[in-house]
């Protein structure tokens, strides 16, 4: 009989800020991306950001839809029902963030979290040449996952 150890399935998923274009300081910008699986549960963050140009990034909770089905939308709102749930929060270079042994998040169809959205308050803008020369900066939440 396998050890319960040995039935759980680890994964990453990378949240990013997908053409993300913050053409004036102190822009807030969102992405979404839905949960497809029935269960899962978060157990690390890592972002792949700096602080000379993200002043921090946080990382909800949707019960439902993402606010909006743009790739990229400036966000006040993050999901349709207006409520969300704040996963992660990051800013000044942190390090990642490792729940303790035996936490997670739980997210999926089943829970009440179905979509999760990535908000990235980009302290500068960045001129409009900078989109179109290839040197477009993007910011990166690696996210583990453990499902049973």
């Amino acid at each position: 009989k396998p050890e319960p150890e040995s039935l759980n399935t680890t994964w990453t998923m990378d949240l990013l800020m997908k053409g993300a274009q913050p053409n004036e300081p102190d822009s807030y910008l969102c992405a979404a991306y839905k949960v497809t699986g029935d269960e899962a549960y978060i157990y690390k963050f890592e972002a792949l950001a700096d602080a000379s140009t993200v002043h921090h990034i946080l990382v909800y909770g949707c019960d439902g839809e993402a606010y909006s089905d743009k790739p990229v939308w400036r966000c006040p709102a993050m999901c349709k029902s207006y409520k969300s749930t704040i996963l992660f929060a990051w800013a000044k270079n942190a390090p990642p963030t490792v729940l303790p042994k035996d936490v997670g998040l739980r997210i999926g169809q089943r829970s009440s979290i179905k979509t999760i959205v990535l908000q990235v308050h980009y302290g500068k803008s960045f001129p409009v040449c900078m989109f179109f020369s290839g040197n477009m900066v993007i910011y990166q939440i690696f996210v583990y996952f453990l499902s049973f």
